[in-house]
């Protein structure tokens, strides 16, 4: 669901448009619809410090997993032994 309310209008002929046409209004044609608005990039990428990287990470044991997947085949067998034998 979209919020017209706060979709920004074109300047030229007043009809709401979405805010990725910044270059070009997709219903007069008109270049740089908005008021104030520029198509600048803006660079967001940064450098990293990779030397202060918290190194606390501990992985999931494969034991455990292992013994619920068990869990659940014995569990499975004995809910479908009870349905297949049940005459109901």
């Amino acid at each position: 669901m979209c919020n017209n309310k706060n979709m920004p209008v074109c300047k030229n002929c007043k009809k709401r448009i979405d805010r990725f046409n910044k270059d070009r209004c997709p219903i007069c044609g008109v270049e740089n619809p908005f008021e104030g608005v520029t198509s600048d990039t803006v660079e967001i990428t940064t450098n990293i410090d990779v030397d202060n990287i918290n190194v606390d990470y501990h992985p999931r044991r494969r034991k455990k997993l292992l013994l619920f997947f068990i869990f659940c085949y014995f569990l499975h067998i004995a809910f479908s032994n009870l349905l297949i034998y049940n005459d109901i």
